[in-house]
């Protein structure tokens, strides 16, 4: 009788033990659960339940104690970055606040500079309103004083050589704008404010980023110089047309492979350059930009030039070098007023005959070309102070 009793008592405890680590490994899992969160879980919870499996299931304390040590690891760890992201918060707080004040004291600079260069000015509040021209060239900035946008008459603007990335909407309200510089910043974008900058004339946006210039020619009609050389600009919209006033057009060291006709609607033009492109064929609008004085085309890939310069009788200078022209345009003896032309680094194998009839040319370039003879030049060029032919394959 004995014997049965303890029997039955091991069975108990047996049992007993095997239910209570079966709630171990619920609790594990709870917990495992829970560490699974990251950052987002309770650990105290999780730690909790960890307690609770260890506590169900001696045998398995090893295995517990080693899941709670690995939850307080989490905390720690945690804990740590939490302290390096506050640090960085604060340096970057530190580092905004640094900035507006760096930029507050260069305009207060600024302002205390011209008040002590201008006197006899009121001391009144207007005082600011007189004030139209701006000089902030390399100052570092990423983004503008927010006070210069109290400057409402203000019509010469420098921000050349900064960091800055785009501007903000409220650059519209300098409204009187004739003179920007924008140039060799990190601009991707045309702002969209450009376009109420209606008394814009001179614009520099030359050595940035822009990859389009889509968003400005259609709105600016008074600009009469536009500088937009080495950006990443692969094409020009046709709604260039409308920049009727526009004088000097610089676009040289991008990407362009093709000029719109539009572009032969420029009836003012008298400056262009589109050197260093990519560009193998011109429009036959080309012609029409009949008050041209100078013209560059250096490194493109043209090869015929056809009768484009017909009627560019007030064109002076020239520059062709280094493009793959084989062939010259008879007609280009038209040209009267040309005075500096550069032909070098093409496939030209003679001097073109129409040359000889060019009586105001000063200085002609042609090297590294394929020339072999120079009978040309004998009684022609009268006025010829520089001539330069290296690079050919001409025999003394």
């Amino acid at each position: 009788m004995k014997f049965k009793i303890l029997i039955s008592l091991l069975f108990f405890f047996i049992g007993v033990n095997a239910q209570n680590c079966d709630f171990y490994k619920k609790y594990l899992k709870k917990g495992d659960k829970e560490i699974k969160k990251g950052k987002n879980a309770d650990f105290e919870q999780a730690i909790n339940d960890y307690s609770t499996a260890l506590l169900n299931c001696p045998k398995m304390e090893k295995e517990a104690r080693a899941r709670i040590v690995k939850a307080f690891k989490i905390i720690d760890k945690l804990r740590k970055e939490a302290i390096i992201n506050e640090v960085k918060a604060n340096n970057a707080l530190n580092e905004l606040r640094n900035e507006r004040a760096y930029k507050t004291k260069i305009f207060e600079d600024i302002l205390f500079a011209w008040k002590k260069n201008n006197r006899n000015v009121d001391t009144s509040s207007e005082w600011i309103l007189k004030i139209n021209k701006l000089d902030l060239q390399k100052k570092d900035l990423v983004t503008l004083p927010e006070r210069i946008y109290d400057l409402k008459n203000l019509s010469e603007l420098n921000l050349g050589g900064n960091h800055i990335v785009y501007l903000s909407n409220e650059f519209s309200e300098l409204e009187k704008l004739k003179n920007l510089n924008l140039s060799s910043n990190k601009i991707v974008n045309i702002p969209e404010c450009f376009s109420k900058l209606k008394y814009l004339s001179d614009l520099n946006l030359g050595y940035n980023q822009l990859l389009s210039i889509d968003d400005l020619v259609g709105e600016l009609d008074n600009l009469i110089n536009l500088n937009l050389q080495n950006n990443q600009i692969s094409g020009v919209s046709s709604e260039i047309r409308n920049l009727n006033n526009l004088s000097n057009l610089n676009l040289s060291s991008n990407k362009i492979t093709k000029l719109p006709p539009e572009i032969g609607k420029l009836n003012s033009l008298a400056i262009l350059n589109l050197g260093n492109n990519q560009i193998d064929t011109l429009p036959s609008s080309f012609e029409n930009l009949n008050k041209l004085s100078n013209l560059d085309l250096n490194s493109n890939k043209i090869k015929n030039l056809g009768e484009h310069f017909v009627h560019m009788e007030k064109l002076s200078v020239l520059n062709l070098s280094n493009n793959y022209i084989a062939n010259f345009p008879t007609n280009f003896d038209k040209l009267q007023t040309l005075t500096n032309l550069n032909l070098s680094n093409n496939k030209l194998q003679e001097l073109p005959q129409s040359l000889s009839l060019l009586p105001n040319l000063t200085m002609f370039s042609c090297t590294k070309n394929q020339i072999d003879t120079v009978s040309l030049l004998e009684n022609s060029f009268p006025n010829l102070t520089s001539l330069q032919l290296n690079g050919n394959k001409i025999k003394c």
